[in-house]
């Protein structure tokens, strides 16, 4: 992780609540952790309307206590990283892939997202219904977006209504330098 970038032992935050990463949580519901990731990788990109990965990408499956938080802790979370690419997603798309994501309840294609909400049946962007012909400017895992995700194979180059924008390619895209800047903004 040193040859990556990475410092293990380096005091990033210090939290006054524990962070949920336990599977059972993470891969059924938000958390304050997920919530935490997912709004990281807002950062990587202007003008985002949401983040989307899958759950699976967490892997700690323990819950971290109040206290500080190291570098290490956050590989402990994100041990494969994965880059945050930019992408568009035609709405309609959009509600299939988020629909499919509470489908997947239970196991790592269960979708964590920011800015999404499922509200009386909905799904809302930014508090708005998703508008099925709109397109949306979505931060997505690498992952997620090769399309190797259980029923979510649609969500991958080629697909019309799917195009990577932006690979985010090197240390400041990928997911745990993300982490590691959103908790240390907040120390």
């Amino acid at each position: 992780f040193r040859q990556q970038g990475f410092e293990p032992e380096k005091v990033i935050a210090t939290t006054t609540a524990p962070l949920d990463g336990l599977e059972s949580s993470v891969r059924s519901t938000q958390t304050n952790l997920t919530q935490l990731i997912a709004a990281s990788m807002l950062a990587a990109y202007s003008d985002v309307d949401l983040s989307l990965y899958n759950s699976g990408s967490i892997r700690i499956d323990d819950s971290l206590p109040p206290g500080k938080i190291t570098v290490y802790d956050v590989i402990r979370i994100l041990p494969f990283g994965g880059q945050v690419q930019l992408a568009t997603i035609k709405g309609s798309l959009l509600i299939k892939a988020l629909d499919q994501g509470l489908a997947n309840k239970n196991t790592g294609g269960f979708l964590q997202s920011a800015n999404t909400q499922w509200q009386n049946g909905v799904w809302l962007v930014n508090g708005k219904p998703i508008d099925a012909a709109k397109t949306y400017r979505l931060a997505i895992n690498d992952f997620l977006a090769s399309g190797r995700e259980r029923g979510l194979d649609f969500l991958k180059p080629g697909n019309p209504d799917f195009t990577i924008v932006q690979s985010g390619e090197g240390l400041a895209y990928d997911m745990r330098q993300l982490l590691i800047g959103v908790l240390g903004d907040a120390k």
